[in-house]
């Protein structure tokens, strides 16, 4: 009878323990989860839901990294396109409507330029009022045609926003774009401040237009 008290008792220390184990099992489980989210959380733009700076500078050294060693082995590695993008007259737009409205503007180009990516291609925002597209093996001339196409639809596709009064206001405005590509001969950092370049040099030409970096830097060497 003693014996089998004591399997009883044995038996019933080994479903504790193992009760213990599992819970420690899915603790640790539930930490490593929100130790995940709270890491992708730090890399999104809280209020567009694209890739806020410092994710976008992690993706671009996860890119970086197979380039650059495509070009140590002398390898043709595959060329990644750039497309820069500033909102014109943004600021104009917050003092005009409200920060409110500046959001809804925000939010409204940030719909528009998720549109136009693939599965391999992303975007950030990666200032107030700048964001960049970055679109592994396109052509210079392919993003060029995207950045064409999210001008248009940005020109006719105001945002709305409710305001005080409860009534839908409608914020007409515009965006310049920067195109640049990076291939074997440079470097993926040079080829971001080649689209910011070229995204100056579109706001100069009047702003709501898309200048190419390889475009005008040909200008300059030929005069």
């Amino acid at each position: 009878m003693s014996e089998k008290i004591e399997d009883v008792g044995k038996d019933e220390r080994g479903r504790q323990k193992e009760a213990k184990l599992l819970k420690l099992v899915h603790t640790t489980r539930k930490l490593s989860e929100r130790a995940r989210a709270l890491e992708e959380e730090a890399h999104v733009d809280s209020l567009t839901g694209l890739l806020n700076r410092r994710g976008f500078d992690t993706r671009m050294s996860g890119l970086a990294a197979p380039l650059q060693q495509e070009r140590r082995a002398g390898e043709k590695s595959e060329r990644v396109a750039l497309i820069a993008c500033d909102i014109d007259n943004f600021k104009e737009i917050n003092d005009k409507y409200g920060h409110a409205a500046g959001d809804a503007v925000l939010r409204a180009i940030a719909s528009i330029l998720r549109s136009e990516v693939r599965d391999t291609d992303y975007v950030a925002r990666v200032g107030g009022e700048e964001f960049i597209l970055v679109l592994p093996g396109a052509t210079e001339k392919k993003a060029t045609e995207i950045a064409s196409r999210l001008r248009s639809k940005v020109e006719g596709s105001p945002a709305t926003y409710g305001n005080i009064d409860r009534l839908q206001v409608s914020i007409p405005f515009t965006a310049s774009f920067g195109v640049a590509y990076a291939d074997t001969r440079e470097e993926l950092s040079a080829t971001v401040e080649h689209a910011d370049t070229a995204l100056y040099r579109a706001k100069a030409n009047g702003k709501n237009t898309v200048s190419r970096y390889a475009e005008f830097t040909a200008r300059e060497q030929d005069s």
